[in-house]
């Protein structure tokens, strides 16, 4: 026979371990979520980002290692600056990153 005050301590007893299994499986499919649009987002920023100048007799190869630090100076100044300002152009002898498209608002220059 199941008096109150059994079924008060079960209900006790039953009632932290699954709120804390819901928790869980919540915190589960948010990582899921997150690390998904984290790579959706590198995807289409790799995308944007090879466009390798070939016209015809340039010297100008752009690199997978300069991408790669464009990538990196972009992952750098996320929280401070808008990423749709940031640029980049190839030389024969650097790679320079830009702001606003601007020569003259150079962030950094990859000599690689």
């Amino acid at each position: 026979m199941v008096t109150a005050k059994i079924l008060d301590q079960f209900t006790n007893l039953t009632k932290k371990p699954v709120q804390q299994y819901i928790s869980d499986l919540i915190t589960e499919r948010l990582k899921t979520a997150l690390t998904k649009e984290d790579e959706a987002s590198k995807d289409q920023d790799i995308k944007q980002v090879i466009v390798p100048d070939k016209e015809s007799g340039s010297k100008i190869e752009t690199t997978e290692e300069e991408l790669e630090g464009y990538m990196i100076i972009k992952s750098i100044l996320r929280q401070k600056i808008d990423l749709k300002r940031l640029s980049y152009r190839d030389a024969q002898t650097y790679f320079a990153v830009l702001l606003d498209d601007n020569n003259r608002k150079p962030i950094c220059r990859l000599y690689l």
